[in-house]
């Protein structure tokens, strides 16, 4: 496994990289010292994941034959839902990036899982969300076997549909100098903010308001009803560096973009939107290690721990 450190050749990595323990030990504690071989005992974890998902495989899996969902066959990783740092899901929602490394990222089980992305933390917790999904759909087909009509028959013609979250809009544009023509939620408490020190245009833009807490995110989302298919474009400026934190782009709970290092200029952000009910959000992660210098002396090397999004356009598309 490789991990890329920019820029390319820095002179930290001389710092903070070592061929061998002994090496390690000796450049960091002028001494010896406790060392742990993680690859080993991750290539020992992986044989064990091997075993018990060729014999959950020959098992026939847990399925449900009663229900309709059928996510037996999901592997577990590390949840990417806000509150959920240290816990182990069999969700849909990870990158796709993921995919390619399963391996390291995907598991065939929650206390592999744990192991492996923990080191076997008790305090590691599992959200079954399969089991979830297939208590949702037995009752939905519960509900549809009754009728789909309340105690007594009643069908509640005089009661008001629950207010929707979505915004109907077709079109916006915000540069964040004075009132939002889309409905940005900051989040409560707020964890993102206009910023006055960056700007790709006039004087503001919105940037995320850091956190110092291991594998805390920092969301801004949007909640969108398009009425057509559509595109939101935004100016971003990533300051960011793994493994500290990562900036992430999520569609309706779906990652659709990482980006793991930052770009001294700004670029364009885009992401295309299906007609009807849309969530947009923008996710600063941190990691589970933070520096152990003063990050702004290396804001040229590992970057601040922002990003900032200005000129958001949204538009139908043609």
């Amino acid at each position: 496994m490789t991990r890329s450190i920019r820029p390319n050749g820095s002179p930290m990595r001389s710092i903070f990289l070592s061929p061998t323990s002994d090496d390690c030990c000796e450049k960091s504690f002028k001494k010896s010292c406790k060392t742990i071989d993680w690859c080993a005992g991750l290539n020992q974890v992986t044989i064990e994941e091997a075993n018990q998902a060729n014999q959950v495989d020959a098992g026939g899996g847990n399925q449900d034959g009663g229900s309709g969902i059928d996510c037996s066959t999901n592997k577990w990783h590390l949840s990417i839902v806000k509150g959920e740092e240290r816990t182990c899901t069999n969700s849909e929602a990870f990158p796709d990036e993921w995919l390619a490394n399963d391996e390291f990222l995907l598991h065939s089980t929650s206390h592999l899982c744990c192991k492996k992305a923990f080191g076997g933390d008790e305090d590691c917790e599992v959200k079954d969300w399969c089991a979830e999904q297939t208590k949702v759909d037995e009752g939905n087909q519960g509900d549809d076997e009754g009728g789909g009509l309340g105690d007594g028959g009643d069908n509640d013609e005089g009661s008001e549909p629950p207010e929707s979250s979505f915004v109907k809009l077709d079109a916006g544009e915000d540069n964040f100098e004075g009132d939002f023509a889309m409905p940005w939620d900051f989040g409560d408490p707020p964890e993102w903010e206009i910023d006055d020190s960056m700007a790709f245009s006039g004087y503001h833009s919105l940037t995320n308001i850091r956190s110092n807490d291991e594998l805390a995110t920092r969301t801004l989302t949007l909640k969108l009803d398009m009425s057509a298919a559509s595109t939101i474009t935004c100016k971003m400026k990533v300051d960011i560096s793994m493994p500290f934190d990562r900036f992430s782009v999520a569609l309706n709970g779906r990652i659709r973009s990482n980006f793991y290092q930052g770009k001294d200029e700004w670029s364009d952000l885009l992401v295309a939107l299906s007609p009807g009910e849309n969530t947009i959000q923008f996710i600063v992660t941190n990691g589970d290690l933070f520096p152990k210098f003063d990050r702004e002396t290396e804001r040229e090397t590992y970057g601040s721990g922002h990003v900032w999004l200005d000129d958001c356009v949204l538009r139908a598309n043609e």
